[in-house]
């Protein structure tokens, strides 16, 4: 069957003869195009994570997040997980009140406690709705411990149950501190 232009009716086009079954081929040419540069200019600029190399590789959250499980199930395990802890940055909340960094202690009956983060999508996750949404900064173990004092208490991703929970001396430790 032959291809006949169709007339275009529209204002000043309205002499205009579309061949409308190539410009819906153009069209989609032109989107597909347009979707390829755009797929192609996001991927340029995503991070890449260091341990990506390996396919077997573990990233450090990922250990991080297992030795949790392994935790809960089994607490002499726990100095494993301190070390991982503390292997890398850590995430936590500092004292808005503070110019310099402070951590922020949180007060619960008969105790307070300073709360790390495993992960910024766990802390975004028990933050919502809190207000402190998007305050948690990473930082240095070594700088986390030195900030520390010998009786402070720390909770692992406090909004997770069972909680867990470490002594200062136990993360300067595991920070070789």
């Amino acid at each position: 069957m032959p291809r006949v232009p169709t007339p275009v009716g529209v204002g000043r086009f309205s002499s205009v003869m579309l061949d409308l079954p190539f410009l819906n081929m153009r069209s989609i040419i032109v989107f597909l195009l347009g979707i390829i540069a755009i797929v192609s200019g996001c991927t340029e600029s995503m991070p890449t994570r260091p341990d990506a190399q390996g396919t077997n590789s573990v990233s450090r959250e990922d250990s991080i997040e297992g030795l949790v499980a392994t935790v809960r199930a089994d607490p002499a395990k726990k100095p494993l997980l301190a070390k991982a802890l503390m292997s890398g940055n850590v995430l936590v909340i500092p004292d808005p009140g503070k110019k310099a960094l402070t951590l922020l202690y949180f007060n619960q009956p008969e105790r307070s406690f300073i709360p790390v983060f495993s992960s910024r999508g766990i802390f975004d996750q028990e933050a919502y709705g809190t207000g402190f949404e998007g305050k948690a900064v990473a930082i240095d173990a070594k700088r986390f411990v030195s900030l520390l004092e010998n009786d402070d208490l720390v909770i692992l991703n406090p909004g997770h149950r069972p909680a867990i929970e470490f002594n200062a001396q136990e993360l300067k430790a595991a920070a070789g501190s």
